[in-house]
């Protein structure tokens, strides 16, 4: 199996897969956007987090326009096809590989990898 990078993840999509990431770059785009950090806006705005948010997410993450209100309820017209679960987790686990990867392990079921 092949080691993804750090902070990419993949996720199973209705035409394939989509891969995950969320660079330095992304990070300030959505902080500009929001009007606020990063990690404040997970622990506010995404606390609870909304489908527009979660959408949002996903099109920082896969580098599209995360801004175009037609895209972002285009995808989320795609939701209710893919499991909005697992798409949620696995933003969760982007943003969680880039912000804290001491706590992500560097390859997927081999705990060998992570870090103490």
């Amino acid at each position: 199996m092949a080691i993804p990078l750090l902070g990419e993840k993949t996720l199973p999509w209705s035409d394939g897969a989509l891969t995950l990431r969320l660079s330095i770059g992304t990070m300030m785009e959505l902080e500009d956007h929001m009007n606020m950090g990063l990690m404040t806006a997970l622990q506010t705005r995404f606390a609870d987090m909304t489908i527009r948010d979660l959408v949002m997410l996903l099109l920082a993450m896969t580098g599209r326009d995360f801004r175009d209100p037609q895209l972002i309820r285009n995808v989320a017209a795609e939701l209710p096809r893919n499991d909005i679960a697992q798409t949620m987790l696995a933003v969760a686990e982007c943003l969680q590989a880039n912000l804290a990867p001491q706590l992500t392990p560097l390859t997927q079921g081999d705990d060998s990898a992570a870090q103490p």
